[in-house]
């Protein structure tokens, strides 16, 4: 039986096309030195809890002997956390801006990462307390970054928004591999990743300090109006 010779699977129609017209536009981006601080900040902000985080895990279970099923529950309490911490930004970081929403995030993670081997020092129940704070700050800081990667460049929202992603992997990336090296290099201790995340925090905060600056709310358009229903007599 001679089967008819195979044909290769045709691409997506006009997926080059998007390509080529994405590049110019990302190149665009990258001239311009707010995005290169949106870009840096969010390497960085990932950085510092990935580095930390990464561990954490082998951390409690080496220091305070937790078993695997204690470790999820840790893991599902620090997921609340999260969330709950998403939810309440949406209403604090209009009213205080999202720039300094996002300074305030930083220097109060790079706090907490720095407590973090003192308050392991005196038990469990602290030095989950000290997590939960540093998860906090972390996402009051990198959930406030969003809405002002949004309005840095309008016309190119979509377009700045896909190569803030793509800094945020890269800031995961980086964090985890050089949590895990350190844990290598000193097992059974946070210190140097704690001190490597607040470090990271505060290079973040630096950065966006000196680079850019409070970006205004759009003001709100015109009321529409609606048009009247005529009523027939």
């Amino acid at each position: 039986i001679s089967l008819p010779p195979g044909r290769p699977a045709a691409r997506a129609p006009g997926s080059a096309s998007v390509l080529r017209s994405l590049i110019p536009t990302w190149r665009s981006l990258l001239r311009r030195r707010p995005v290169l601080v949106l870009l840096g900040t969010s390497v960085l902000i990932m950085a510092s809890i990935e580095i930390p985080f990464i561990v954490y895990g082998a951390w409690l279970e080496s220091s305070f002997g937790l078993s695997l099923g204690t470790l999820g529950l840790a893991s599902i309490a620090i997921g609340a956390v999260e969330a709950v911490a998403e939810f309440g930004t949406t209403v604090i970081t209009d009213r205080l801006g999202k720039r300094r929403s996002v300074l305030l995030g930083l220097m109060g993670l790079a706090g907490r990462l720095l407590l973090l081997p003192i308050l392991a020092g005196m038990g469990l129940v602290v030095a989950m307390s000290g997590l939960v704070l540093a998860v906090l700050c972390f996402e009051f800081s990198i959930v406030s970054l969003q809405p002002l990667a949004t309005e840095l460049v309008p016309e190119a929202r979509a377009s700045l928004l896909s190569l803030n992603i793509m800094a945020i992997s890269v800031g995961r990336m980086v964090g985890a591999t050089s949590g895990g090296w350190l844990w290598q290099w000193q097992p059974e201790g946070i210190g140097s990743q704690a001190a490597a995340g607040a470090g990271c925090a505060l290079a973040a905060a630096l950065l966006l300090w000196r680079g850019m600056g409070e970006i205004p709310a759009a003001a709100p358009g015109p009321p529409v109006e609606r048009p009247r229903r005529v009523e027939e007599s």
